[in-house]
């Protein structure tokens, strides 16, 4: 991701929040506290249309209370995770909007497109509702999703419909992602690199603190191009390169692969992957090549893994 003040992040996720839970794995129910209160009940520190602790704060839009505080009790369980794993101290405001205070306020970006703008403190915009693009535009491909993906999907606890309307809601866990990623001090990856990190920070606090999204995020990965066309842009270096060229669902491609990496590096390596990084990776910005290079003395995966993106749609 190259450094600018508004980034758009097109990723299509995961997200969860009020869904129904089917699965009988350990996750955590975000909806209730650790007395087991349940989120329609007061917290102490939310005031008006704003939630805070120590570095996170939350606007929301009126009517919208119970969903802020479902996000941000992820954003402080991330916080803490990361705070224990690694000692990274998260500072991030994040935007639940409606659709008019979203327009006003950014009405060069279409409604329910997450979004992050990197500043001293980052801020990360997402949707107060279901109704948003993302989800409009996957919905029109439901009846065209492989039965393998559905069984899937419904193994873990959803329908492909219930998964789609989750999809915006912890996107940001991407965006936060990336407040991880400078936290640590890489603040000089490339593009596509850069994109990997903020998953990578996203999924590893998945696995550990909510298992069945982490398995959701996964599932979604597979879900590309239903209606059947192919990626205009599949090399890595063209995602560092051609960045503005290229086109949402190419965009969403890409972030899907680099999920799957995520996945194997991380059932590799966990969360020492995160110092080997920081570590390696102390220089000025390098390009892919030598991204590649560096990456190489972490894991042979990354080779793999490359060598496997050159022979796609061959």
């Amino acid at each position: 991701m190259k450094t600018k003040t508004l980034i758009l992040i097109l990723l299509i996720t995961l997200v969860v929040g009020g869904c129904k839970d089917s699965s009988k794995d350990s996750t955590k129910d975000l909806n209730k506290d650790s007395t087991n209160k349940t989120i329609n009940e007061p917290i102490d520190n939310a005031s008006k249309n704003s939630i805070k602790s120590e570095g996170l704060k939350l606007d929301y839009s009126k009517g919208y209370e119970s969903k802020a505080k479902v996000q941000f009790k992820r954003l402080e369980a991330m916080k803490s995770f990361y705070k224990k794993a690694k000692n990274l101290d998260l500072k991030v405001h994040v935007e639940l909007l409606d659709k008019e205070e979203w327009t006003k306020k950014y009405k060069d970006v279409p409604y329910g497109m997450p979004f992050v703008m990197l500043e001293e403190t980052p801020t990360v915009v997402l949707p107060a509702t279901e109704d948003g693009i993302i989800v409009k535009n996957a919905l029109v491909y439901k009846d065209n999703v492989p039965s393998d993906i559905k069984k899937t999907l419904s193994e873990i606890g959803f329908t492909y419909e219930e998964a789609v309307k989750l999809f915006p809601d912890l996107i940001g866990l991407h965006e936060v992602g990336h407040s991880l990623t400078v936290e640590n001090g890489n603040t000089n990856l490339n593009s596509w690199f850069n994109e990997f990190m903020a998953t990578y920070y996203a999924y590893a606090y998945l696995v550990k603190e909510e298992p069945k999204y982490a398995k959701l995020w996964k599932a979604n990965a597979s879900i590309t191009y239903l209606d059947g066309s192919k990626p205009k842009y599949t090399a890595l270096k063209d995602f560092d390169e051609k960045y503005s060229q290229i086109q949402p669902d190419n965009y969403d491609w890409y972030q899907k692969q680099f999920t799957l990496l995520a996945v194997r590096v991380y059932d590799s390596m966990g969360l020492d992957f995160i110092d080997k990084v920081k570590d390696v990776f102390k220089d000025d910005v390098v390009d892919s090549d030598e991204t590649f290079n560096k990456l190489h003395t972490i894991s042979p995966i990354f080779d793999q893994w490359a060598s496997e993106m050159k022979n796609k749609f061959k």
